[in-house]
This record gives C-alpha cells, structure tokens and sequence, in this order.
C-alpha cells in the first residue's frame, strides 16, 4: 500500500483506527521475520502500529506480530532502530527530490524570504542549527502563519549534501506531494524517536561565542 494512502487501518496493539499514513506498517519476509515497510510498498499483509516507543515495545512484548499474521515470527532486536533509520533514509531522498523538483530553498536569506512571500509546507533546520536562527525563523513563520520550524534528525553537512551545496543549515519546501510525503516522514521520526516538532523551542541555546553567524553551534562555518 502506497505511503500516501489515507484510508483505514487499525493498529494491532491499541485496536484503533486511523489513516494508514499516520500508522507504522510491518510485514513478514518469507522467513517469518517481521520487516518494518516505511514506504508501504513491500508485498504480502501489512500489519499497522501507532508510532510509539510504548507502543511498539507492547507489540513484541505481547506477540502482538505473531496473533496478527496467525504464525510464529521472528522480531529483529533492533526494530525500532531499523524503523528510525528507514524514515531517515525516506526523508533524506524526499527532500533531495523537492530540491530536483524546484520546490526548496536553502539558506537563512533564501527560507526568509520565501516564508515571508510564498506559502510553504514545512521549515526544516538541521540538527547543529544554534537555536538564535531557529528563533527567528520561528518568529516570522508565526508571524506570516506558516508552520514552525522543525528539527531533522540530519547535521548541515549532510543536509547540504542532499540539497547539492557544501552544508545549509536552514531549508523550506513548498506545498506539493514531496512536501506532503517530508511531513509525514518527519512527524513518524518526531513521534518513534522523541524528537521535537518545534526546533525553536526544543533547540538548547548554544553560548554566544559558539554561535556563528550563519546559525551554526560550535566552530564558524562559510555561510549556508
């Protein structure tokens, strides 16, 4: 079943329903091993889970896997950590591709102004980001009533890579179904791993000499 898919599914553990984007999806592999399907697309049955640590920890506690597909299996230890790093590897090839598509714009100056001129989808900053740019980007996207800026579980460098420039810091995208398919990559990431929705609150305040002007914590960097 496609990502994008909005009908309903209902989670093994808690027995409610939502939109099938919204819910973790798990299939078993022809070895009966439990394999996390972060983009819906592999075959055979899926079975759905709220995206909760608790949650899924209940799920393999319990053999929630097993009575759903009615057959012994196999949980991989480490399934949480191969369902974060599955959104990662999806959100890092989504905004590549609304780079390709002309629908992102990196930089302090370049996300100012198009928060402050064209409607956008998600304002992301990357993980290093000190929290004095975060901040501000936050107070004119509140201003302008376009979202607050989020955290990605990416550094600079690695954002920059992905947007074809040496490091950004800052990166906005506008509406589309790339947008659509980072916001939901990144709500699963925020909600499976703790990480904050609002960077310019949950990032920490670097001291003012380990701040750049760029945005950056730590040693000064070119500008994004």
């Amino acid at each position: 079943m496609a990502i994008g898919t909005r009908e309903s599914r209902r989670c093994i553990v808690t027995r409610s329903s939502g939109a099938a984007n919204g819910l973790l999806r798990f299939v078993v592999d022809p070895d009966g091993r439990v394999v996390p399907d972060v983009d819906g697309k592999l075959p055979g049955r899926g079975f759905y889970l709220t995206p909760d640590p608790a949650i899924l920890a209940k799920a393999v506690k319990a053999k929630a896997f097993a009575r759903a597909a009615r057959a012994p299996v196999t949980v991989p230890d480490d399934l949480q950590a191969m369902i974060v790093a599955g959104l990662v590897r999806q959100l890092g090839q989504s905004i590549a591709m609304a780079n390709r598509a002309g629908l992102a714009a990196a930089g302090f100056e370049k996300a100012r102004m198009t928060i402050r001129d064209a409607p956008v989808k998600v304002i992301l900053t990357a993980s290093d980001a000190a929290a004095d740019g975060v901040s501000k980007l936050a107070a004119l996207a509140k201003g302008m009533e376009q979202p607050a800026p989020r955290r990605l579980p990416l550094d600079a460098e690695t954002l920059g890579g992905l947007l074809g420039r040496p490091h950004a810091v800052h990166c906005v995208i506008k509406p589309g179904g790339l947008a659509d398919r980072i916001d939901r990559s990144l709500t699963l990431w925020e909600k499976l791993s703790g990480g904050g929705r609002d960077a310019g609150v949950l990032l920490d305040a670097a001291p003012p000499d380990e701040q750049d002007q760029d945005g950056f914590k730590g040693k000064s960097r070119k500008p994004a």
